[in-house]
């Protein structure tokens, strides 16, 4: 957790001076909430008010969770988890307890800067959806949060090392692997960067391997190296192995040292880069053979990808590294100036440093997600929002009459991207009465369409007809739609982009020679050449 002060970015650290907060969540005996260290220290002697891993209980489905898998309750929707307080068992969701998270790093924040907080930017794992993101909007709500901007990690990374230059001034390739050895899964996405644009083409999960499997085992591996070790407190082994891991991803040995409690004495032990890689290497080719299987949904080869970013402390581990070199024939880049496990803070801070140097957010993944605009003579999809548009966003464009001394005209404003609205959604209609006789073309309707970056993603559409005062309005929001509805709209437009040029481009050329109806309360874009019926 970090804020930006005169462009340098500082972490905040919490009450025991700890910058690296752990996403824990315990409960007192009689149900009050704490965060982080304390919440995390208490996992071991009382695991039924402890919850951590919170991320992957927000994001992913409870089979998948590695941490309070006997307490996770799957007959409700949103499923709950179960705490034990001194009056009974009290169930919590998901969001609620990312709730009280985030509640308590808004307190620390507070007390730590000396004013109130009340908007946070945050991200989710490489390989999340949409409704992931929401997810975390509404625990960030729960949490006390007035405004929460939400980011994919993968973008933040990219950011980072500046890969939101254009291509060709920083000679960074447009295909992208970004990879993530998560809590409970690796994470893999491969993404085209060019021009400043982000897009994310393929993302996958793969469950078979975690980095709590990979830390467990080393915990394993440096028992076996020091019996002595057997002894020690569970949660104070894994924590050292913890801070050796963290060392370790900059450095080739790590130390460390410990107390056992019978006999008391003092161990030191060593643990090098080779011993974390030969954990490592018995699930190499499972996770290489997952890089390929996103590279190949995503249309591409191997030799398509030029960049290669891991995140995280597991993600520098050479083997893995060396491989990755051997089965990408392009001799793509491994982006590691910026220490993986650090990447993130740092995409973060860029993305702070620009919204207080202009008031705007770059590399935002919250995007509408498909054009708005007007149907026009013709039944013509005129956008006026583009899909991908930076949310929020607001912009105008005037029309026209079609007929000389036109009365009326509707606006009927339209969701999609092919370029009839017969093949969109029609959200509303307003309509435009008593316009001043005069030959078409002459009066001038503008319209307006504001869209929120806001959860439910509420609209405004604004007409005016210039030279007259007042305005006439609609609000509604955009028709929600579950992430395989996205891919199911993004699929039907990318099918028919040929066919629908095609389909523009006769129509336009009926319409120019006056060979298609048009309605008498029709508009086209101010600007827009053709003849009217009958004339050639």
């Amino acid at each position: 957790m970090g804020y930006n002060v005169n462009g340098t970015f500082t972490l905040i650290p919490d009450k025991q001076n700890q910058t690296s907060i752990p996403t824990c969540v315990a409960f007192t005996e009689t149900g009050e909430p704490f965060i982080g260290e304390a919440a995390k220290s208490q996992l071991h002697t009382q695991p039924q008010r402890t919850i951590c891993n919170l991320k992957d209980l927000l994001h992913d489905s409870t089979d998948n969770v590695m941490t309070r898998m006997d307490e996770v309750v799957d007959d409700r929707e949103p499923p709950s988890v179960q705490i034990l307080l001194h009056d009974g068992m009290k169930n919590y969701t998901a969001e609620e307890l990312a709730g009280f998270f985030f509640r308590g790093l808004k307190n620390i924040a507070t007390e730590f800067i000396g004013k109130e907080v009340s908007t946070a930017i945050s991200s989710v794992d490489v390989a999340s959806t949409d409704l992931d993101k929401n997810t975390l909007k509404r625990a960030l709500e729960i949490g006390g949060f007035d405004s929460a901007r939400v980011f994919n990690d993968g973008v933040l990374a990219c950011l980072a090392h500046g890969m939101n230059e254009i291509y060709d001034l920083n000679d960074y390739g447009p295909f992208a692997l970004i990879y993530n050895i998560g809590a409970n899964a690796v994470d893999i996405m491969v993404m085209e960067v060019e021009e400043g644009v982000f897009d994310i083409l393929k993302t996958l999960k793969d469950y078979s391997i975690n980095d709590e499997i990979l830390h467990h085992e080393l915990v394993d591996r440096v028992k076996e190296l020091y019996p002595e070790l057997e002894d020690v407190s569970p949660s104070l082994l894994e924590d050292e192995m913890e801070s050796v891991r963290r060392i370790l991803s900059s450095q080739d040995t790590a130390q460390f040292s410990m107390v056992t409690p019978h006999p008391e004495r003092f161990v030191r032990g060593t643990v090098t880069r080779e011993i974390i890689d030969g954990i490592l290497a018995p699930h190499i080719p499972r996770i290489v053979s997952s890089m390929k299987q996103v590279v190949h949904n995503a249309n591409l080869t191997v030799y398509d990808i030029s960049e290669i970013v891991p995140i995280g402390c597991t993600a520098i581990i050479s083997a893995l590294q060396t491989h990755l070199s051997d089965h990408f024939p392009s001799t793509p880049r491994i982006h590691k100036v910026i220490p993986p496990q650090d990447v993130i803070a740092y995409g973060l801070s860029k993305i702070l440093e620009t919204y207080l140097d202009t008031g705007t957010i770059i590399g935002n993944y919250e995007t509408s997600i498909q054009s708005l605009g007007v149907r026009t003579a013709g039944d013509l999809a005129t956008s006026i929002i583009p899909r991908v548009s930076i949310l929020p966003v607001q912009r105008s464009r005037i029309f026209t009459t079609v007929k000389d001394n036109q009365e009326r005209a509707i606006i009927e404003i339209y969701e999609g991207d092919r370029n009839t609205v017969g093949n969109n959604t029609v959200l509303g209609r307003i309509e435009v009465e008593d316009i001043p006789p005069a030959r078409r073309g002459v009066p001038k309707i503008e319209v307006t369409i504001k869209l929120s970056a806001s959860l439910t993603n509420p609209y405004e559409v604004i007409v005016t007809l210039v030279g007259r005062d007042g305005e006439q309005s609609m609000t509604g929001y955009l028709p929600y739609r579950s992430y395989s509805d996205l891919v199911a709209v993004v699929d039907n437009f990318e099918e028919n982009v040929d066919e629908d040029l095609v389909v523009r481009a006769d129509l336009e050329a009926q319409l120019a020679i006056g060979r298609i109806f048009i309605q008498d309360t029709d508009v086209v874009e101010v600007g827009y050449i053709w003849y009217g019926e009958g004339e050639q």
